[in-house]
């Protein structure tokens, strides 16, 4: 009986040459712990382009909680200033990011807002199709500290624009945000309250902020 032919290949990770039997079914790995391995870098490679950096390495502590919003489509997590609500964020999107066939877009609100306003003033730049690429983001958009802008006719023109758009679109969406539903029917508009409250999973946090905390412990 003639031997099996062997073919051979380099190992996309560690880069070491590997023979394997099936012409047609070329394997891209040496070993399975190369696979593994290669799958943690590109996971983490994908953390690092989304994720602000403060936060890529800090796990939320309330394991419970993430495991029961984990599968969750659109969160508006909110509460009062350094009780987690960001920390929750970033770790519902690593999560998501497991999945490698998933997108995530992270945008701090404010940071967002001024971008806007500055491309009014470069006319290599259209705000309003900015707003609208971000409106129509397929994968996950996730909108950190929504309420920290200077709440003028034109931030809450362009959130309600961007969330009824998410809404339309059944597009998922996170929210953090200082600010309660309530706050935010009586300071932004009460039709970006709404759509929050009919379509999102509302998370109220509780507790002290945890930066004080923290900061008052290294004093001790």
């Amino acid at each position: 009986m003639p031997l099996q032919k062997k073919w051979k290949s380099n190992c996309r990770l560690c880069r070491k040459e590997f023979e394997y039997e099936y012409k047609d079914h070329e394997p891209f790995f040496c070993s399975t712990e190369c696979h593994i391995k290669h799958s943690e870098k590109i996971y983490y490679e994908r953390i690092g382009k989304i994720i602000p950096l403060k936060f890529q390495s800090i796990i939320c502590d309330n394991k419970d909680l993430v495991d029961s919003l984990k599968n969750e489509e659109s969160l508006f997590i909110t509460g009062k200033i350094g009780v987690g609500k960001t920390v929750l964020m970033a770790t519902l999107i690593k999560e998501i990011l497991k999945q490698k066939f998933n997108d995530v877009q992270w945008i701090s609100y404010l940071d967002f807002i001024m971008r806007l306003q500055s491309a009014f003033r470069d006319e290599t730049q259209n705000p309003y199709q900015i707003a609208k690429e971000t409106a129509a983001y397929e994968g996950v958009l996730a909108i950190d500290d929504l309420g920290a802008e200077k709440l003028t006719d034109f931030v809450r023109q362009i959130t309600y624009y961007i969330l009824n758009e998410r809404e339309q679109r059944v597009l998922p969406t996170m929210i953090t945000s200082n600010f309660s539903l309530q706050e935010i029917d009586e300071q932004i508009d009460p039709r970006v309250s709404s759509r929050i409250a009919g379509i999102y999973k509302i998370i109220q946090l509780e507790g002290k902020d945890k930066r004080l905390k923290n900061a008052n412990q290294k004093g001790d």
